[in-house]
Parts: C-alpha cells; sequence; structure tokens
C-alpha cells in the first residue's frame, strides 16, 4: 500500500508544504554542514614577527582592517612560505551555519508534533490524499439507476448511486487501518456476467 506510492507522498508533501519543505532541506543543509565542515580554516597570513616562548612557537600576524595585530600561539612550528605564514582561521560560514541549524531546528522539530496546519506536515491527511487519487471508478445501470463502485488495490471501498461520496475519507482511513476488511472487488455485475459466458465459452 505504501511502498509503491512513496513517490506520489513526498512529492504532494512538498508540494502542498513549500515553506516547511524549504525549511527542512535548509536545516539538514546546515547539519551536514556542521557534521562535515570545520570550525577553523588555514589561510595564509602575512608574517609580521615571529619568536619562541618557553616550547610555544609564536607568530605576529595582521588581524582585522584597522593595522591590529594578533599573536598565533602554536605548539608545532608553522609552514612558512615566503612573507607568509598559515595559521588557522575562524571559520564564518560555521557559526553562521550552527545559527542557522538552530532557529530552522526548532521549526523542523515543532513541524512534527504541532497539530495546526500552519506548523505541522499532517502525514495522515496527505496519505489520504494520495490514496484518493488512486481510486479507480467502476460504473454500471441497473434498471433506472447508475451504481457506481469505489476500488482501490483491488479492494471494494464502497458503492453508491452518486458520484460524489462525501464519507469517502472515512473509508480510507478504515481502509489504512485495516485493508483485509475490505472485500475483493470481482467486478460490476455486467463484468461477472460476461466472466461467466467466457468461461462456459471456453470450457
Amino acid at each position: 500500500m505504501y511502498l509503491k506510492r512513496l513517490h506520489k507522498f513526498f512529492f504532494k508533501a512538498i508540494l502542498e508544504n513549500p515553506i516547511k519543505f524549504f525549511n527542512t532541506t535548509i536545516f539538514l543543509s546546515a547539519v551536514a554542514f556542521l557534521i562535515f565542515g570545520e570550525v577553523n580554516y588555514w589561510v595564509k597570513k602575512k608574517l609580521i614577527h615571529q619568536f619562541k616562548n618557553g616550547d610555544k612557537y609564536c607568530y605576529v600576524v595582521p588581524s582585522g582592517e584597522r593595522g591590529d595585530m594578533n599573536v598565533e600561539i602554536s605548539d608545532t612550528p608553522l609552514e612558512i612560505v615566503g612573507e607568509y605564514v598559515a595559521v588557522k582561521d575562524q571559520n564564518d560560514w560555521y557559526l553562521l551555519s550552527l545559527l542557522i541549524g538552530i532557529i530552522t531546528g526548532v521549526f523542523f522539530v515543532m513541524s512534527f508534533f504541532a497539530s495546526d496546519d500552519l506548523l505541522g506536515w499532517d502525514f495522515r491527511a496527505i496519505w489520504i490524499e494520495v490514496l484518493h487519487d488512486d481510486i479507480q471508478t467502476h460504473s454500471e445501470i441497473v434498471g433506472n439507476d447508475n451504481h457506481h463502485y469505489y476500488v482501490i488495490d483491488g479492494k471494494l471501498l464502497t458503492t453508491s448511486k452518486n458520484e460524489i461520496i462525501v464519507h469517502m475519507p472515512g473509508k480510507i482511513k478504515d481502509y489504512i487501518k485495516s485493508p483485509n476488511m475490505f472485500p475483493q472487488f470481482k467486478g460490476t455485475k455486467d463484468q461477472i456476467r460476461d466472466n461467466k459466458l467466457d468461461d462456459l465459452i471456453n470450457t
């Protein structure tokens, strides 16, 4: 019931909840960056001076755009190429991802527990819509009445003389809970009669 309709379910969930889907995408992207990204990254800075303080290696490098200086301290010698030294600098993207991850994460968690349409996904309602779209209708004329048979996965959900069934969502809910409760649809009366005639002819 579910596996063969997963693609329809995800498509409808995205189509009906574009903002929630966008929030989820941003949240998962931020989490991925926090997992695989680096808090600091290597960057080359102009070396102003270097010295050793005990067993620590110290490097004086520019800091900011106002001519300030900063002392980078390392347990091991850093790589120096010409007038530049490779030091670790703070990854602003990592901090931004952390902030975005926290904000979107709050809405991501709320979307699974909220009961209103604005925040919640309402997966059950989406499944009902997906199943409703897959319902097949078989019709025949019996006497002066039009009889309609509503079938899904070969199971007879309900019959009616009207084309509009107001209680169909309730029937679909029952089908989700207990699909085996519904009988196999063997066909309309005309189809059953034709099948019997074919069996007699072929025997």
